[in-house]
C-alpha cells in the first residue's frame, strides 16, 4: 500500500462545488483476481481520497484564544464513503489541545475544534486489511484567507489536497469489496456545501479557464507590441523629417 501524491492542491476562500454525479472510486489497472481467499495478483487499486480543512472566522468579538472554528477531515473525492477501505482515521492535533489524539472510527472522519493559530496537523489512515500498514498524512490547517482577501462570517477558508491510495495486489476480499462498496455509499460533510469539487469534468473546466487566461494574455502582449512598433514607427519618421532637406548637417570637419 502507498499514498501518490497526485499535485492537485485547493486553498480557496469559499469555493461552493456541487457534488459530482458519480465518482470512480477504484481503478484497477492491470492484473486479475485471484481465487477466494488469495490475493488478487497483479492487480493495482487506485482510491481517490481528500485530506482537508475547513476554518470559519467567528468575528472581531471572538476571543483571541478562539477566533476560528475549524474542521479537520479526511474525505472520498466524489464525497463517497471511504469507509469501504478504511477502518479508522487518528487526527493528531497541536500538543496545545486537549487530547490531541483523536480516533475516529466512522465517517464522517473529522474533527472540529476552536483556535487561533495554524498549524500542521499529522492525520493515520488504517485500512480494513489488517495486513495493510497504515499510511501518515501532514497536512496545514489554514485559517486565513491567501492575498488582501478579508475574512468572511459565511464562507470558510478550505485547503485540501487529492491523493490516492495505492493497493497492490490485495486480499481478494478486500478487492471484492472495493469494487461491491466504492460507488454505492456516500458520506456527507457538515459544510458539504463550501468544498471544492474533485473530478475529471473540474479538471477539464480549470484547464479550459487556463487556457483561456493565456490566450488573453498573449493577445495584450500582441496589442502592446503593436502599439510599440507604431509609437517606434513615429518617432522614426519625426526624426528623418528633421533630418531632411533644408536642415544643416553636422558633420566631421
Amino acid at each position: 500500500t502507498g499514498l501518490v501524491p497526485c499535485g492537485r492542491e485547493m486553498s480557496l476562500q469559499a469555493v461552493a462545488a456541487a457534488p459530482p454525479a458519480a465518482a470512480a472510486a477504484v481503478a484497477v489497472a492491470s492484473g486479475s483476481p485471484s481465487g477466494a481467499g488469495g490475493a488478487s495478483q497483479h492487480v493495482t487499486v487506485h482510491c481517490p481520497v481528500v485530506f482537508g480543512s475547513a476554518a470559519f472566522w467567528l468575528g472581531r468579538k471572538a476571543d483571541e484564544t478562539a477566533t476560528h472554528r475549524w474542521t479537520l477531515y479526511v474525505r472520498g473525492a466524489g464525497n463517497e464513503d471511504i469507509s469501504y477501505f478504511v477502518s479508522k482515521v487518528t487526527f493528531h492535533l497541536h500538543e496545545s489541545f486537549a487530547q490531541p489524539v483523536r480516533e475516529v472510527l466512522q465517517p464522517p472522519y473529522e474533527v472540529t475544534e476552536l483556535g487561533w493559530g495554524e498549524f500542521d496537523a499529522r492525520i493515520r489512515l488504517h485500512f480494513r486489511d489488517p495486513g495493510e500498514e497504515p499510511i501518515d498524512v501532514v497536512h496545514s490547517i489554514k485559517l486565513y484567507p491567501s492575498g488582501n482577501v478579508p475574512p468572511s462570517l459565511k464562507k470558510p477558508v478550505v485547503h485540501e489536497v487529492y491523493d490516492e491510495v495505492v493497493f497492490t495486489s490485495p486480499k481478494q476480499s478486500l478487492f471484492e469489496k472495493m469494487h461491491r462498496d466504492c460507488r454505492t455509499k456516500h458520506s456527507s460533510i457538515s459544510f458539504q456545501e463550501h468544498l471544492p469539487e474533485f473530478s475529471d469534468a473540474h479538471d477539464m473546466q480549470v484547464l479550459v479557464e487556463a487556457q483561456k487566461l493565456v490566450l488573453d494574455e498573449l493577445n495584450r502582449a500582441k496589442e502592446e507590441l503593436v502599439r510599440m512598433e507604431q509609437e517606434r514607427a513615429t518617432l522614426s519618421q519625426r526624426l528623418a523629417e528633421r533630418s531632411g532637406p533644408g536642415r544643416r548637417k553636422l558633420g566631421p570637419r
